[in-house]
């Protein structure tokens, strides 16, 4: 029985494709360069500690929070999972290219982690739209 589940998940992730891989190395990288590129810290007045902890590392948190559902998505695709993957990862590679204005973390000591959102995020777009024009079509002609 275990020989048997082994054998499919081998024979499933020999038909993975090069953008699943793709994006589960960006994906990774998207959450381990939080802590390489300057996400940048936030000093508002008012706040106790707890809470300027949690605004400082708001933009990092998003980051990997985007990262993991990347992932996911991506281990998913690896072994077939879901129908809709190759959809939901544009999505979520147009939201990490658009993320630093969406959530209003962008330039001054932010100029380095915007632009690595941004090219992970065009990157996971270009592997997705590639992997959607090599499925066959949904309705076939007659």
């Amino acid at each position: 029985m275990a020989e048997e589940r082994f054998k499919v998940i081998r024979t499933r992730l020999d038909h993975a494709d090069w953008q699943d891989w793709g994006m589960l190395v960006l994906a990774v990288w998207l959450f381990v360069s939080t802590w390489v590129f300057p996400y940048g810290e936030t000093n508002l007045p008012g706040l106790g500690p707890k809470e300027a902890l949690i605004i400082a590392n708001y933009p990092a948190g998003a980051a990997r929070l985007l990262a993991l559902v990347l992932a996911v998505l991506a281990i998913s695709g690896l072994f077939r999972l879901l129908k809709v993957e190759k959809w939901l990862t544009l999505i979520i590679g147009a939201f990490i290219a658009l993320a630093p204005w969406v959530l209003g973390v962008y330039g001054g000591e932010h100029e380095v982690a915007v632009a690595n959102e941004v090219v992970v995020g065009l990157l996971v777009c270009i592997a997705s739209l590639t992997k959607a024009a090599e499925l066959p079509p949904i309705v076939k002609p007659v």
